[in-house]
């Protein structure tokens, strides 16, 4: 387990690095929920499975939690295009 953290510590380090991609806080969500959710999952359940159903559940929601930040930027965009008549609906 321990070599899988060090690995998934390097790994975050490296893609973090790529700062020109438009979906870099949803990957460091996704990667950092699927670290935090294997070590849940390991401490649970002392196995492969508990690790495994644990990183699935913590990419779904490092990037859930990054789809919902987005979703509000842009209602709030929205009603600031609204408010100046910017856009009709």
């Amino acid at each position: 387990m321990k070599k899988a953290l060090i690995a998934s510590l390097i790994t975050v380090g490296l893609v973090s690095c790529a700062t020109d991609d438009a979906n870099q806080r949803a990957k460091m969500g996704a990667v950092i929920g699927a670290v935090a959710g294997a070590a849940l999952g390991h401490s649970v359940k002392n196995n492969k499975k508990g690790v495994l159903i644990g990183a699935a559940l913590g990419v779904l929601a490092g990037a859930g939690n990054y789809m919902d930040e987005q979703q509000q930027e842009m209602e709030a965009a929205l009603a600031a295009e609204r408010a100046n008549h910017a856009i009709e609906i």
